[in-house]
């Protein structure tokens, strides 16, 4: 399942060829259907964004994600959580997006910090409102990376 993970990358672009969406598709699918997640975690926005030859297809996509994360992607958690939050083609969750940020924020995913802060800010997703940890998880998104989080702590 690797070698069709690595072929996949190397026609998405990423490993020295020509790009061709069409051709990496096939074998990003084989490979997560194999057991091998990041063919799951590369698969997965391409059917968010609708990248050709694929249609956006966002319960597909939030599937994949899922796949991911469950295989311990917690980047994919973050993505997972964002498609739920959203509910865009899905439904809505946003209990479950709260706890899939709060896992990827824990790893270390500075969006998914962001993300969490923007629900603990607001007190959605059954998350308590509360300013002040807001903007502990805003300070962790920006130390890991997010300037979102930066301009929402008004630091560099």
């Amino acid at each position: 399942m690797r070698g069709c993970l690595r072929l996949g990358l190397m026609y998405s672009g990423t490993r020295g060829i020509d790009a061709s969406p069409a051709r990496a598709v096939p074998y990003f699918q084989q490979a997560c259907d194999g057991g091998e997640a990041m063919g799951c975690s590369k698969l997965a926005p391409m059917y968010e964004m609708g990248d050709a030859p694929l249609t956006r297809d966002f319960a597909k996509a939030a599937a994949l994600y899922k796949k991911s994360c469950d295989a311990g992607l917690v980047a994919d958690c973050h993505s997972l959580g964002r498609l739920l939050k959203r509910a865009d083609g899905i439904p809505a969750d946003l209990a479950r997006a709260a706890a899939l940020f709060r896992q990827s924020c824990e790893a270390r995913v500075a969006a998914a910090c962001y993300d969490l802060g923007l629900l603990t800010q607001t007190g959605q997703g059954g998350v308590t409102k509360d300013r002040s940890r807001a903007l502990d998880l805003f300070k962790q998104a920006c130390d890991h990376g997010d300037k979102r989080g930066c301009d929402k702590v008004r630091y560099p």
